[in-house]
C-alpha cells in the first residue's frame, strides 16, 4: 500500500472522527454549559498539539502570531454559535447537512473578502443547496427553528475561516497553526462562558467522559490524522472524501441518538449531498482519468464524421 493510499485511509477515518464528535458535543452539552465545554475541550486540545509543536511555534514572527490568532478567533465565533446550536438541537442529522453547506459558501464568501473567482458548478450547486435546504429546516409556517438557523450562521463563519486559513496560513507550519487556533477557540469558549453561563451544581461523571473523548479523539487525534492526511494524500480524493462528514453524522445520530427523519428530511439531505457533489464535479472526474480520456476521444471521433 503506497503512502498515499494510506493517507486518504487516514482522511477517511478523520470525517468519521468529526462526525462523532458531534455526538460527543451533544451528550456533554447535555450536562454540561455549551460555552464550558467548548472552552475546556479546544484548551485541552490545543496543548496536547502544543506538546508537538513548541519549537516551532517559538520561531513565528509577530505577524504570523497576530494572523494565526485572527484566523481563530473566527474559528471560535463560528465554534460558539456551531456549539450552541447542538446543544439545542433535537436533530443533528439536519445540523450537520445544514452545515455543510460552507462548502457552497466558501467561494462567494471570498469573493466578497479577496475577490476570488466563482467556479461554474458552485453557481449550479446553489439552487439545489437552497431547495435542499428548504426541504430540511423549514416548516409548514416557512421560518427556520433557531437551532437550524444558527448552524445556517455558524456554517458562514466557517467559510470564512477557511478563507483566511488559505489567504494567512499558508507560511505558518500546521502544527503551531492549528495549536494558535485551537487555544483561542478554548479562550473565546471559557471567556464566553465566564459572562453568559453559570456552574450547575453538579456534574455527572459521565460528561466528563464526554468531554475526555471529545478532547483526544475528535479534537486532538483528529487534527492531527487530518493534517498528516491532507499532508500525503491526493488532494483530488481528499476533497471527495469530506463530503461524507454529514453523512456519518446522521447515520451516528440515528443509531445513537435514536433520531429518525421523514421522507422530507432524507429528500433534503440527498439533494444537499448531490449540491456538494456537484462543487466536487471536477475532482470526481479526476478520480477516473482513464474513463475521462476514453469518454473524450470517442467525442471527437464521433464530431469529426458530422
Amino acid at each position: 500500500m503506497t503512502q498515499t493510499n494510506k493517507a486518504d485511509i487516514v482522511v477517511f477515518l478523520t470525517t468519521i472522527l468529526a462526525a462523532a464528535g458531534w455526538i460527543f458535543t451533544k451528550m456533554a452539552t447535555g450536562g454540561m454549559p455549551a460555552l464550558l465545554f467548548l472552552g475546556l475541550r479546544f484548551t485541552c486540545a490545543g496543548l496536547v498539539v502544543l506538546l508537538f509543536c513548541t519549537k516551532q511555534l517559538k520561531q513565528l514572527s509577530g505577524k504570523q502570531l497576530l494572523m494565526a490568532t485572527q484566523t481563530g478567533l473566527v474559528q471560535a465565533i463560528g465554534l460558539a454559535i456551531w456549539v450552541t446550536a447542538i446543544s439545542l438541537s433535537e436533530q443533528l442529522s439536519e445540523g450537520a447537512f445544514i452545515t455543510s453547506t460552507l462548502v457552497i459558501m466558501v467561494p462567494f464568501v471570498g469573493r466578497l473578502f479577496f475577490g476570488t473567482s466563482i467556479q461554474r458548478e458552485v453557481l449550479i450547486a446553489l439552487p439545489l443547496a437552497c431547495a435542499g435546504l428548504a426541504l430540511l429546516a423549514l416548516d409548514t409556517s416557512w421560518q427556520f427553528e433557531p437551532a437550524q438557523l444558527l448552524f445556517l450562521t455558524s456554517a458562514l463563519f466557517f467559510a470564512l475561516h477557511i478563507n483566511l486559513l488559505s489567504h494567512f496560513g499558508k507560511g505558518i507550519p500546521a502544527l503551531p497553526m492549528t495549536s494558535i487556533q485551537l487555544l483561542t477557540v478554548g479562550m473565546v469558549g471559557l471567556l464566553g462562558f465566564s459572562l453568559f453561563e453559570t456552574l450547575p451544581a453538579s456534574i455527572s461523571p459521565d460528561i466528563w467522559w464526554w468531554l475526555t473523548a471529545s478532547v483526544l479523539l475528535a479534537t486532538s487525534l483528529r487534527y492531527f490524522l487530518q493534517t498528516w492526511g491532507f499532508k500525503y494524500s491526493n488532494p483530488t480524493y481528499a476533497a471527495v472524501i469530506m463530503i461524507l462528514e454529514p453523512v456519518w453524522t446522521s447515520l451516528l445520530s440515528v443509531l445513537w441518538l435514536g433520531e429518525s427523519l421523514t421522507g422530507r428530511n432524507i429528500a433534503g439531505c440527498l439533494i444537499i449531498l448531490a449540491a456538494l457533489l456537484i462543487t466536487r464535479y471536477q475532482q470526481l472526474l479526476d478520480l477516473f482519468p482513464e474513463k475521462n480520456a476514453a469518454a473524450i476521444d470517442t467525442f471527437c471521433e464521433a464530431k469529426q464524421k458530422y
